[in-house]
């Protein structure tokens, strides 16, 4: 039986200007997965994370953690946060402090923590995001892949149960793309679940465990990444492309180049394939 750490119930939310960014949606996030979200920009992607540690309350439904519905009280939202943090997308707008430990170190002093405590939990957010040894470098003269690692290190500090990130590649170069796919595979190996939203679709199909395409606030597909990309309907709907990889393995199937069933998610299983 599957363990959902995360449920939604008719979820559905209203800005002030009428527009509804999402629509009855349900689904189920299951515990210690790695999870994109995938759709174009309007889908409701980053207004549903803002849900989920309550900075937004829908206009109707309900969201369930661990079991509980979310209740929005200074206390109750308090406690979610420290369970249920987000990376955003522009480290800029998250980073405040003037060195990396004071910054990294604000969320752990909130809770009240014993010094020992917090700073065992600053040194460690701090060696697991490879940001130490500039510890007490100014956040402004960080370089961007920097800064989001960072970013990351000030929730971790929080050891919280479900890390959410928006775009967490986006604007990086390859090198620290893959710095920040090795960090959140090392992340998701303690237990914690990983939600993300992204537009590299290749990122989202090599990494991901399980993906929803969401298109007006409502969830037209879901399912494994060999699922997803199998279903032409969900991806026409959600206006997204196929990840090369898989496109490359489905014409050399098409014209038999190769007999192998196993559907590759990366570059290395595909030419390992193909005998390269």
């Amino acid at each position: 039986m599957k363990d959902y750490i995360i449920e939604l119930n008719n979820l559905t939310f209203k800005y002030s200007d009428g527009t509804k960014a999402i629509n009855n949606l349900n689904l189920k996030i299951e515990r210690g997965k790695k999870i994109s979200f995938l759709g174009i920009n309007g889908a409701g992607k980053s207004t549903l994370f803002l849900h989920l540690n309550g900075i937004l309350k829908p206009t109707k439904g309900e969201i369930i953690f661990n079991k509980v519905p979310l209740k929005y009280s200074h206390k109750e939202l308090k406690k979610i946060r420290q369970k249920v943090g987000i990376v955003f997308q522009d480290p800029d707008t998250q980073l405040f402090s003037a060195n990396v430990y004071q910054e990294v170190s604000f969320g752990a002093m909130n809770l009240n923590l014993e010094k020992a405590e917090v700073k065992r939990r600053v040194d460690k957010a701090l060696e697991d995001t490879n940001v130490f040894d500039f510890k007490d470098k100014p956040t402004h003269f960080l370089s961007y892949g920097q800064k989001k690692r960072v970013s990351i290190a000030d929730i971790l500090v929080m050891e919280p149960e479900v890390v959410i990130l928006d775009e967490p590649t986006s604007s990086l170069d390859p090198k620290h793309s893959a710095m920040i796919e090795e960090l959140l595979n090392d992340i998701n190996k303690t237990g914690t679940t990983l939600l993300l939203s992204t537009h590299d679709i290749d990122f989202a199909y090599s990494w991901s465990d399980y993906i929803f395409i969401l298109k007006n606030g409502e969830l037209v597909g879901e399912g494994t990444p060999e699922e997803v990309f199998e279903n032409d309907h969900w991806i026409e709907a959600g206006a997204i492309e196929k990840p090369l990889v898989f496109e490359v393995y489905k014409a050399l199937k098409a014209k038999e180049l190769i007999n192998d069933d196993i559907i590759p998610r990366n570059k290395k299983q595909l030419l390992k394939l193909i005998g390269t």
